[in-house]
């Protein structure tokens, strides 16, 4: 499925994401002003004025802070270059990024240009922008990008919890196992209902929802490129059997598995 857009956001007050979120394309995600803490997989960032996050597809991510103004380009991975395809997976390994005086004088005109055209034909608005998006992807791959240290503590403290994203990595890496409460908090060291409560607070989800979201994003990956059957896709995902994971993928993204895959 193809999904190409350029989308400008001015907050004046503080917005949270309620809950992490995945997509099946490429989210380049410049910050125009104000800060915005930056969760990524199992990576956080503290994001100021003139800086850049990478999304790639299927990555759990999720952003807090006060107001702020920033743009989005997002692309489907096919209508990428394979050698574009190669940059952008690339840079997505430090995932964000400080632009220099030159580079912000070069690049923040021409995203806000490019966000207030407007066009009344499909097939132009689509030229234009899939245009625009390699030629953004063209620049950044001429220079030197500074990439952002992740950190764990940052000024709110709703974020000093370093421990939960060690629980996140632990269940982006371990997805494929039978993960419960029980088991997480005695590995953590915590009371279920202390683990529980300092999840929530910063995932705005229980642990075992989120391994949930992370199962069902990558079921969605292996639907939407390979061939692999439900049966097999269930296994490697960690659902218990493909009947299972057809309940849960319907009611959490509202098709089944098959039609999923169809509409790609």
């Amino acid at each position: 499925m193809e999904f190409l857009e350029i989308e400008r956001r001015n907050e004046t007050k503080a917005f949270n994401m309620s809950y992490t979120q995945f997509h099946d394309y490429y989210e380049l995600y410049f910050l125009l002003s104000g800060e915005r803490e930056f969760f990524i997989e199992s990576k956080l960032f503290l994001l100021q004025s003139g800086s850049f996050c990478i999304v790639p597809p299927f990555s759990m991510h999720k952003t807090e802070g006060e107001a702020y103004e920033r743009i989005n380009l997002y692309v489907s991975k096919n209508l990428l270059t394979d050698s574009e395809n190669a940059f952008l997976q690339n840079i997505s390994e430090q995932c964000a990024f400080a632009f220099n005086r030159k580079q912000l004088q070069f690049i923040i005109p021409l995203l806000k240009e490019a966000s207030e055209v407007e066009t009344a034909d499909a097939s132009k608005k689509r030229n234009f922008l899939l245009s625009f998006i390699k030629t953004v992807i063209a620049y950044m791959q001429t220079q030197m990008l500074t990439p952002l240290t992740p950190t764990g503590t940052l000024n709110s403290p709703k974020h000093s919890d370093t421990l939960i994203l060690q629980i996140v990595a632990y269940i982006n890496k371990e997805y494929q196992q039978k993960l419960t409460l029980d088991m997480l908090a005695k590995k953590f060291y915590l009371s279920k209902n202390t683990l529980c409560k300092r999840f929530r607070d910063q995932m705005n989800c229980s642990p075992i929802q989120y391994a949930v979201y992370t199962r069902l994003n990558k079921a969605k990956m292996y639907l939407s490129s390979t061939d692999k059957n439900v049966s097999e896709i269930a296994e490697l995902c960690g659902f218990p059997s493909a009947n299972y994971m057809g309940i849960i993928f319907k009611k959490q993204i509202g098709i089944s598995p098959l039609n999923y895959r169809k509409k790609q």
